[in-house]
């Protein structure tokens, strides 16, 4: 029974620790449908998002599965049109 529930303790701090990413991908819904460019990435860098880095994934894009929270996913079509933001 303690061992249960000095898991069930560690599992929920990991959790909450992994969840420092107070920032809602939504923020950033303006930009969808936009074409990425230089002004749509200094629009994007003047909203208050909780990020460090930016990735651009096109169709096909190879990228690694590690997930870090503080990394924004800019999700473009074939054409550099933005269709979605993510955190991972």
């Amino acid at each position: 029974m303690e061992i249960n529930l000095f898991i069930y303790i560690i599992c929920f701090l990991i959790f909450i620790l992994m969840d420092t990413n107070e920032t809602d991908p939504a923020v950033f819904n303006e930009f969808i449908g936009q074409t990425w460019g230089s002004a749509v990435t200094e629009e994007i860098l003047k909203t208050k998002g909780n990020f460090e880095t930016l990735r651009l994934l096109r169709p096909n894009t190879m990228m690694t599965m590690d997930y870090r929270i503080e990394r924004l996913n800019v999700n473009m079509d074939e054409n550099d049109v933005i269709t979605s933001f993510n955190y991972a």
